[in-house]
């Protein structure tokens, strides 16, 4: 090839090069600065760890409204900001940020006064003023403007508790590192020892403890994007029950020890993408969690392992209409799991509809699919008579939906068998507030399977 052929080549690579550089160029914006607003006490590197750009840097052009968008959901979902209003100030190839805050109350020390059951359904259906519980609980929200939390906890009554928490959600320079500590102690005049009829039934000493329960953790969080989290956790736990216990349920501990002590380690990984974690219309999540437990007795099963898979996504199909679909998979090994460790719907995962029922289970299956009309859009108001600034201003909004779930519980080992390894479904239509600290509150109107109906209260967004 002649010495004219290899410079068309070099000069065509060269020229291509640099148009693609030109097209980029053409195509970003300089962030010029990034200014922040009404951050009192909330240190600027918490802030600026959930910007998807720093000072200095280049940005898409094209993509200026989604990034606006993003920063603001973004800074919402740490929860430590009532109000958010992200402004853009475009120059021909600059880009100024401008963020304005507006921050929470973060000392809450307030009275416990609170049921004690599954859920404020179960409860009210049950002997109310027999399962209360009162005491003290201390939150310190974002300790040293860092996005730390500490935790003090004395709860008497029919579940007493003493437990500590602190967490913070970066420990180094870029905040990649996080830690979690947490110590409880838990002890029962009255507890659940077994299922029957898919109704937990209970046994109570009020003259001694029945149950005891210590719980420590130790966790290491790495989070190297913005929505990307890994949780590593190690902790021990230790039992003591009594015999009258293992006399109504000798399968409650295992194999039928008043004693029962393991190590369990844990692993998380989460994707999280919703534009608002507390009620999401947009966005996705992915959630994974394998926990393995170790007994230190002699026991027949030594360890237990368990993976729970979750998968949640919200759709805007106009302004008025999202719908939200979630499915939810537990699968642990094929063997006998004890009593007091055998969950499947009834207590942390619930299929509407089925609130007054336990279904214990080591696997499952729960799919959830609601369909919401925006009633009312969010209007804030500012009630000056309130003499505190950080409570005066108030949003809400008001949604109904239609839902429909369906889900399934295997478990060959169980006692209770009822509603087993059956296909279970519910479906009704519903209420829900939205409004300021992150506050839901719920009504659902459903049916079951037996074509039973109910009307049951919830605090919390169903997927």
């Amino acid at each position: 090839m002649s010495n004219f052929h290899w410079f068309l080549i070099l000069f065509s690579i060269v020229l291509l090069k640099s148009s693609t550089i030109f097209a980029q160029d053409s195509d970003s914006i300089l962030i010029e600065s990034i200014e922040i607003e009404g951050n009192k006490k909330t240190k600027a590197i918490v802030i600026l760890r959930e910007i998807p750009f720093q000072q200095g840097e280049y940005t898409d052009k094209q993509n200026l409204e989604i990034i606006k968008e993003e920063i603001h959901n973004n800074l919402k979902n740490t929860g430590l900001f009532n109000y958010v209003v992200v402004n853009f100030i475009e120059k021909t190839n600059n880009l100024s940020v401008k963020i304005i805050l507006e921050e929470r109350w973060y000392f809450w020390p307030y009275p416990i006064l609170e049921h004690s059951d599954r859920n404020i359904n179960a409860w009210l259906s049950d002997s109310p003023l027999e399962m209360i519980n009162y005491g003290v609980f201390f939150t310190q929200y974002n300790f040293r403007g860092r996005d730390e939390i500490l935790r003090f906890k004395v709860r008497l009554g029919y579940k007493e508790q003493f437990a500590a928490e602190y967490s913070s959600p970066a420990i180094d320079k870029n905040r990649d590192l996080g830690i979690t500590i947490k110590a409880a102690y838990f002890r029962q005049h009255k507890t659940p020892v077994l299922t029957i009829d898919n109704k937990l039934v209970y046994l109570e000493n009020k003259d001694a403890f029945i149950k005891t329960y210590s719980d420590f953790e130790a966790g290491i969080v790495y989070r190297p994007g913005l929505y990307l989290k890994n949780y590593f956790t190690i902790g021990y736990n230790s039992m003591k029950i009594s015999e009258e216990i293992l006399q109504l349920n000798p399968l409650y501990s295992v194999d039928s020890n008043a004693s029962t002590n393991f190590f369990k380690f844990r692993y998380t990984f989460t994707w999280d993408k919703r534009d608002y974690i507390y009620f999401p219309t947009k966005g996705y999540q992915f959630r994974l969690r394998a926990e393995n437990k170790f007994f230190t007795t002699n026991s027949s099963n030594k360890y237990l392992l368990e993976t729970i898979t979750e998968i949640k996504l919200f759709s805007t199909i106009s302004n008025k209409f999202f719908a939200a679909n979630g499915i939810s998979v537990k699968k642990s090994l094929d063997k006998s799991q004890p009593y007091f460790l055998k969950e499947g719907f009834g207590f942390e995962y619930n299929l509407r509809g089925y609130e007054y029922y336990v279904i214990d289970g080591n696997n499952f299956v729960l799919n959830s699919n609601s369909l919401y009309f925006n009633i009312l859009p969010m209007k804030i108001r500012e009630f000056s008579i309130i003499p505190f600034e950080k409570f005066k201003k108030i949003h809400y909004s008001l949604y109904t939906n239609i839902f429909f779930d369906a889900g399934m519980v295997f478990d060959k080992y169980a006692l209770d068998k009822t509603m087993l390894n059956e296909f279970l479904f519910s479906f009704g239509a519903g209420f829900n507030l939205v409004t300021y600290y992150d506050r839901v509150f719920r009504i659902d109107f459903s049916v079951n399977k037996k074509m039973e109906p109910g009307l049951f209260i919830h605090f919390a967004s169903p997927i």
